[in-house]
């Protein structure tokens, strides 16, 4: 339920600003706009990568902060 929710509301967001125009021009316009959306990425990933990163900034942050989580930790053995 949740993630076809987050579906349409991404897909209404992409068709907003292009509701009145015709079928052709409207998938068009939305293919160029994926395809340069992924050309970006596609470069950003290169470069992280070839700068010695595996995973994106947002991931990093993500697992300091559970790495530091699991510092705290004490495991305790139960005989």
């Amino acid at each position: 339920m949740h993630m076809t929710t987050n579906f349409v509301e991404l897909i209404n967001s992409i068709l907003k600003k292009s509701r009145n125009l015709l079928i052709s021009v409207l998938v068009k316009s939305k293919f160029l706009k994926c395809n340069a959306w992924f050309n970006n990425r596609g470069r950003e990933a290169i470069a992280r990568f070839a700068s010695g990163q595996v995973y994106t900034q947002v991931l990093n942050k993500a697992i300091e902060v559970v790495r530091r989580k699991a510092k705290a930790h004490i495991a305790l053995e139960f005989h």
